[in-house]
């Protein structure tokens, strides 16, 4: 039976990496593809911790989340058809996405794929009724959305979420698309909108918790999604 993998960038991850991939595994997900994207060596233990539960791909140095994906997938492409798998889900690795959402947009992604269905699938946060959410998330979303409503006329309500549901069908586009860091999101947003290709946004919870770690540099990665979204 065709199955759906998990891939999940990290970069000098905490306990949150293992509590994810513990509770992937208890939902019966057991394709994850984890990517050590250049961590630092006293964060190794928690790729130690879960190398008999997932695939563990390597970047010997920090080459950004955007390469990390398009690493998985490629990896995901060389191993599968498309008669064998029916997409990817991308989640973030700090703890942020509850696996009631992850396994919302994999069980979408099936009946999709059942009704020859290729809409892509994007994780939508409400920044308006959590008052946990940091505010470099809520600024820069809100600027990042009122942008492409401007410019693209499309509305969408979260651009710079991680949890993301891509069918097999658009893995070649999504590995040649540019961006190797936060910017590659925002990106394939673009290539989502200049393709016209469909695309659902559902709704999800959005944790934030004191022990959480985050590598978005709020004013350079920031920038690099404003300038991809203008020069589109």
């Amino acid at each position: 039976m065709k199955n759906i993998a998990i891939i999940i960038p990290a970069y000098n991850p905490d306990i949150n990496l293992i509590e994810i991939i513990n509770n992937l595994i208890s939902k019966n997900i057991l394709n994850i593809i984890v990517i050590n994207d250049g961590s630092k060596i006293e964060n190794e233990k928690y790729f130690r911790e879960i190398k008999n539960k997932c695939v563990i791909l390597k970047n010997e140095s920090n080459q950004g989340k955007g390469n990390s994906i398009k690493k998985g997938i490629s990896y995901l492409s060389n191993l599968y058809s498309n008669n064998e798998l029916i997409g990817i889900i991308t989640v973030d690795a700090d703890g942020q996405h509850c696996v009631e959402d992850i396994l919302n947009i994999y069980n979408t992604l099936k009946i999709n794929y059942k009704n020859n269905n290729d809409m892509i699938l994007l994780g939508s946060r409400n920044f308006k009724t959590n008052k946990k959410v940091p505010f470099r998330n809520k600024i820069g979303n809100k600027i990042s959305s009122f942008l492409i409503k401007k410019l693209k006329k499309i509305k969408i309500k979260d651009t710079q979420s991680g949890l993301r549901g891509i069918p097999y069908k658009y893995f070649k586009d999504f590995i040649k698309i540019e961006g190797n860091r936060y910017e590659y999101e925002q990106n394939c947003l673009n290539y989502i909108i200049r393709n016209q290709i469909p695309f659902k946004e559902i709704d999800i919870k959005a944790i934030y918790e004191k022990k959480q770690k985050s590598n978005f540099n709020i004013i350079k990665d920031s920038c690099k999604i404003f300038i991809s979204i203008l020069r589109t």
